[in-house]
């Protein structure tokens, strides 16, 4: 009989690192087919905003532009306009949005928002856009 009891704790204990194991096994499993590639990707668009940086500083570009990443999985294209003002990088964000080029492109690399000084705003396709404009038109008309 007492081996018996012996046999089922010995059993038991066998059975706790198998399923912490299983536990161990799902999580790298996670890991490495949804996390992974995301703090990969996050990681290639801060060497981007970097190269951005190293092109500006070796052509000597005098605007004061400098690139950097913010957010979780760095998803935000963040741009410091040294010596503007708060509605010069307003002007500046929204000649982004308005450009479907740029836009479709920022998109391409994964950023989902851009922010300049205290402005951010969402990178959003064509269509949301336009119809974004439509309601500042209207709201604009009616203040006025």
């Amino acid at each position: 009989m007492d081996l018996q009891k012996v046999y089922r704790r010995t059993r038991a204990s066998q059975l706790v690192p198998v399923s912490s194991l299983l536990a161990l096994l799902a999580f790298a499993f996670e890991y490495h087919y949804s996390l992974s590639p995301l703090l990969r990707q996050g990681q290639e668009r801060v060497e981007l905003c970097r190269h951005w940086n190293y092109v500006n500083e070796v052509n000597q570009d005098h605007s004061g532009a400098t690139y950097s990443t913010a957010g979780l999985f760095n998803q935000t294209l963040v741009v410091n306009l040294a010596h503007s003002s708060e509605q010069d990088k307003r002007e500046f964000v929204d000649s982004i949005l308005e450009s479907d080029g740029e836009t479709q492109e920022a998109r391409t690399l994964g950023f989902t928002q851009i922010r300049c000084g205290s402005y951010s705003a969402e990178l959003s396709d064509s269509e949301k856009r336009q119809s974004r404009e439509i309601r500042r038109t209207i709201e604009t008309a009616q203040l006025n």
